[in-house]
């Protein structure tokens, strides 16, 4: 398991709501990918793992 409950959840949650904003037209295209990026950005902090992603 990359992420505990919490975490996984919480990280669906904001991807949820960064979709409907879009969908909606309350934010830009690049403020939505901004929010994306940002958001796996953000994800890695609290993995599981130990940065097994950065040595990729």
């Amino acid at each position: 398991m990359y992420y505990s409950d919490k975490d996984g959840k919480k990280a669906d949650a904001i991807r949820q709501k960064i979709e409907r904003w879009y969908n909606n037209t309350q934010i830009t295209e690049n403020e939505y990918f901004f929010l994306l990026a940002s958001l796996l950005e953000s994800i890695d902090e609290v993995a599981n793992t130990a940065s097994v992603y950065g040595a990729f």
